[in-house]
């Protein structure tokens, strides 16, 4: 999976689940078709939304911004449509 991340960062493209999911061949016995159970779920469930939300979250690189991040809580952070502003905190 560390080589398949490595490879797309690379290249210049997106991390995404699908992509990662290509690693865990040798995870199961069951090979490809544990690797297409996988990236099936991961339609089904529209994770891929998660993927894109995480990279506009990440797109904003200013020291202001990760520090923002850094001192936020997890769910703030990570759900969509959540505020990264660390001031809302309590």
């Amino acid at each position: 999976m560390r080589d398949t991340r490595l490879d797309d960062r690379e290249a210049g493209d997106p991390l995404s689940g699908l992509s990662l999911a290509r690693g865990l061949i040798s995870y199961s016995e069951r090979g490809e078709e544990y690797v297409d159970e996988i990236r099936s779920m991961i339609r089904y469930n529209n994770l891929e939304f998660y993927d894109t939300e995480f990279r506009k979250i990440l797109s904003d690189r200013s020291p202001s911004h990760l520090k923002s991040l850094a001192s936020a809580s997890a769910e703030r952070v990570l759900l969509p449509g959540q505020s990264t502003d660390s001031s809302a905190e309590g």
